[in-house]
């Protein structure tokens, strides 16, 4: 503390992955006010351990601490926060897919949304598409570390990042998995081809 010195006013961005005993100590180098931001619908802290002790004392983050996650839940007024309802990021039907699950209905894309213009190949000319594996029975695989990879959708996620790169214009392309042995199995089917680094 007396090499950072006080604010006047400290913000916290992200506060849902914060832990809380960093919150509190970052707040108390302000002041006049600590303003906290952040989506209790997106990543909680992390905290690397399987004791229930230590994850009920600090696996909570500071929305659910406070009331505020609870609030918005239950729909009740809560003085001291705010919901920013209106996005500008995702296509609608994506926010749409989203909202509904996350944000009980009450987050929105804007109408003053201006989306990019990009070519894509016809099979994936809509902004949300789902693949369903089950008919070709997909299995899954661990790794000594446990986390789980799946040799089908590995092969589908790399012919479908190849349809975008023969095709111009389409913009960049993002991909994702919740395993690291997953992206670990892509990549390596991806091999050398620089286009798809």
């Amino acid at each position: 503390p007396s090499d950072l010195g006080k604010y006047s006013n400290v913000i916290i961005d992200e506060a849902s992955m914060c832990l809380l005993p960093a919150v509190y100590f970052t707040a108390s180098q302000s002041s006049k006010r600590c303003i906290i931001s952040g989506d209790f619908r997106q990543l909680p802290p992390i905290v690397q351990s399987k004791n229930k002790m230590i994850l009920d004392l600090i696996g909570t983050d500071i929305f659910s601490f406070s009331g505020v996650e609870e609030s918005f839940s239950k729909k009740t007024d809560c003085p001291y926060a705010d919901l920013l309802s209106e996005q500008y990021r995702m296509d609608s039907r994506i926010c749409d897919l989203i909202s509904e699950i996350g944000y009980q209905g009450d987050l929105f894309t804007s109408k003053d949304r201006v989306a990019d213009k990009l070519n894509y190949p016809e099979l994936f000319n809509d902004s949300v598409i789902i693949v369903d594996t089950s008919p070709i029975y997909p299995f899954t695989d661990r790794d000594p570390f446990g986390s789980t990879s799946n040799l089908v959708h590995a092969l589908i996620t790399r012919n479908i990042l190849r349809q975008f790169i023969d095709f111009p214009n389409s913009g960049s392309i993002g991909y994702c998995a919740p395993f690291r042995a997953q992206t670990k199995l892509v990549k390596k089917m991806l091999g050398d081809d620089q286009n798809l680094k």
